[in-house]
């Protein structure tokens, strides 16, 4: 009898422990009212930055344009009135500019909506898919922790998060490429190992291709993660394998052949200029030269097209006659090449010779001794000034004064965000299927800052939505550690079928 009321004694709840428990049973017994509070919660604030205050916002002519629009809409346009996929019919590269999805995407609402509503329907599209996205990642959250509270928090932080509703009425890739990131975890999370799973998780990643170009990489991620999670399970993995495979081929290789059969050229995503008349092999050259010692694109461009502080600095020669060959080529880019004067005149330049080539050729062998001269600034010190602007940036380049403080407070957010995001790789061993999360935010974080080099925080923006998830968890197992809590919620295990 002592026994038995020893252990009653010692298996009594402490008070606290009982209202935390009866809150959790009454949020899980309310969870789908909670959820469509939520969603609705999420399409509210969508609906009323969008339509309400993004003019305070966006610093373009219209809620729904940015510097890149013309490019994804012009190219549809171009298909559809003339056959010609091209966002620039005078410029030759233009044509493999833009990967087809989202040009397909906006041509769904050109052809159902006519041109004048085209943009606002667009932009309404992306805010159901964004409330979408909310629904799914309350399930990713479901899946990766087994709590029902965690999970409604996890929506409750993306319907909120500035920074996807920010991209929400802009037409461009950012908003969409969200979703299809999410929607990539959530197959990889939901699937059950049928062949069809496969499958739609192939044509996933190839739509994530076709829509933003770095996003080709959640295909090589795909089959390294069955790699990792079916490595004894040799049958499985090759029928995991081939079926992604088939799926990502079957969406993406009608782009290289229709590049190859019309233009007789091998373009397996899209050439470096993207198609830009202001952004061709000069320009390249040229930002691939001062990138080895600079990440800021807007002093550069400032010193060439406006002549303050034209000065390479003086160890980025290691003779006087590369110094002088920068100079000269400054001066040719002036002279005749296209970008530059296209940039200052906004008209296209003249048909005929032009030295971009030679330009750029220049400047690959600059930069090229550059490297061999300074090989820690190259290797580490510009991307490490990178990695701490995507790590801690706090303003936008342009801000409002009035501004400035709401604009300081959602970036410090977004740092606290990433901070906890990153730090949930102490919890991958009982989280393990956070492993695509880390393998596609690592990767893009390291691509921008080390390889791309020039960082806008929008290239980011897909790894950052997806870092709220083991935010989420890290935040709540801080929780525990400190509350002094011994247990937490089981994570939910992988499957054997991923």
């Amino acid at each position: 009898m002592k026994a038995i009321l020893t252990y009653g004694l010692m298996s009594m709840p402490e008070p606290n422990d009982i209202k935390q428990s009866s809150f959790i049973s009454d949020v899980e017994k309310h969870s789908t009212k909670f959820l469509i509070g939520i969603l609705l919660l999420g399409l509210s604030l969508r609906l009323i930055f969008t339509y309400a205050l993004a003019d305070d916002f966006h610093y373009h002519s219209s809620i729904y344009e940015f510097s890149d629009t013309q490019s994804f809409t012009e190219g549809f346009i171009n298909f559809w009135e003339r056959g010609k996929y091209t966002h620039n019919g005078n410029h030759p590269e233009a044509a493999f500019g833009r990967l087809p999805g989202y040009p397909a995407f906006y041509g769904i609402h050109y052809v159902l909506f006519g041109k004048e509503n085209s943009l606002a329907t667009t932009a309404f599209t992306q805010i159901l898919l964004d409330v979408l996205a909310i629904w799914l990642f309350y399930r990713i959250i479901k899946k990766v922790i087994l709590s029902e509270s965690l999970s409604l928090i996890g929506a409750l932080v993306y319907s909120a998060y500035p920074f996807v509703i920010y991209w929400n009425p802009y037409i461009c890739t950012e908003s969409l490429g969200c979703f299809i990131t999410i929607l990539w975890m959530h197959q990889l999370c939901y699937i059950k190992g049928r062949k069809t799973d496969y499958l739609v998780l192939g044509l996933i990643c190839a739509a994530a291709l076709s829509i933003r170009a770095y996003l080709g990489i959640l295909i090589a991620l795909t089959l390294l993660h069955q790699l990792i999670f079916l490595r004894h399970e040799f049958k499985k993995l090759v029928v995991a394998a081939s079926f992604t495979t088939l799926g990502f081929m079957i969406l993406y290789i009608g782009w290289p052949i229709r590049n190859y059969y019309q233009f007789e050229r091998i373009v397996l995503v899209r050439p470096a200029s993207a198609g830009y008349a202001n952004y061709s092999n000069d320009m390249v050259g040229y930002t691939l030269f001062y990138h080895c010692w600079s990440q800021d694109d807007n002093e550069w461009y400032d010193s060439l097209f406006t002549g303050r502080n034209n000065i390479f600095p003086e160890e980025a020669f290691t003779k006087k006659e590369d110094k002088h060959l920068a100079e000269s080529l400054v001066a040719k880019m002036k002279s005749c090449g296209t970008s530059y004067n296209t940039w200052i005149y906004d008209i296209p330049y003249p048909a005929g010779p032009n030295c971009n080539e030679e330009i750029y050729t220049g400047f690959e062998r600059l930069r090229n001794e550059y490297i061999k001269l300074h090989p820690y600034t190259y290797f580490i010190v510009v991307p490490l000034r990178n990695l701490r602007k995507a790590f801690f940036k706090m303003q936008p380049e342009e801000t409002k004064e009035e501004m400035k403080w709401l604009y300081y407070i959602a970036f410090s957010y977004r740092s606290l965000m990433v901070i906890l995001g990153f730090a949930g790789l102490f919890y991958l061993k009982k989280y393990k299927l956070l492993t695509p999360i880390f393998l596609l935010s690592g990767f893009m974080y390291l691509y921008i800052c080390f390889y791309h080099r020039s960082l806008e925080m929008r290239y980011i923006l897909q790894a950052d939505v997806l870092l709220l998830i083991p935010a989420i968890i890290t935040a709540y197992e801080i929780y525990i550690k400190f509350n002094g809590k011994k247990t937490s919620p089981i994570p939910q295990r992988v499957n054997s079928q991923i």
